[in-house]
């Protein structure tokens, strides 16, 4: 390579270094948007993600002695409180993402129930999905004024109560 050529390639090299480095810098305020962007469309995956648990458990033919009516007011409230931290994130600048801001609502569809066997199944996979939940919510670093802590803390409660329905099920046979 002809010495020429060779400085082109070290200067199309540099050039395109210092390119890298400039754009890498990344300002704070375009990181920590872009975090809220996930941040909201988590929330609006997670709201989904309940309406789907809570669908599922009405079909339940058994009472699990309240345990299952109680989980599913837990998860209607834990649904509330991501809706109300939708609206906080709107009405602070930081809705940007949200797909239904405010506009959560829980499936109160109709009922199609499952045999005793199937249902017991189905209360174990709502209850791991909610445990699933409760540690996503607890990972995410916005707050929301407080509302995701109390979906997580409500959706915690929730998966309690589902333990104990699968326990009053075997002492109630």
């Amino acid at each position: 390579m002809r010495p020429i050529e060779l400085l082109r390639v070290l200067g199309f090299g540099v050039a395109l270094a210092g390119s890298v480095v400039c754009t890498s810098g990344v300002p704070a305020s375009a990181q920590a948007y872009a975090g809220q962007v996930q941040s909201n469309q988590a929330l609006d995956s997670i709201a989904n993600r309940i309406n789907q648990d809570i669908a599922a458990l009405v079909g339940d033919d058994t009472d699990y002695g309240r345990h299952r009516v109680r989980a599913i007011g837990l998860m209607r409230r834990a649904h509330g409180a991501i809706a109300a931290a939708e609206e906080y994130a709107a009405s602070h600048g930081a809705g940007a993402g949200a797909v239904n801001p405010g506009a959560a609502d829980a499936a109160r569809g109709g009922v199609v129930r499952r045999p005793q066997a199937s249902s017991d199944e189905n209360i174990v996979a709502v209850r791991n999905d909610l445990q699933a939940l409760v540690n996503e919510m607890r990972a995410t670093p916005e707050d929301y004024g407080g509302h995701r802590t109390a979906a997580a803390n409500d959706l915690a409660t929730a998966v309690v109560e589902l333990g104990n329905a699968l326990e009053y099920r075997q002492t109630h046979r």
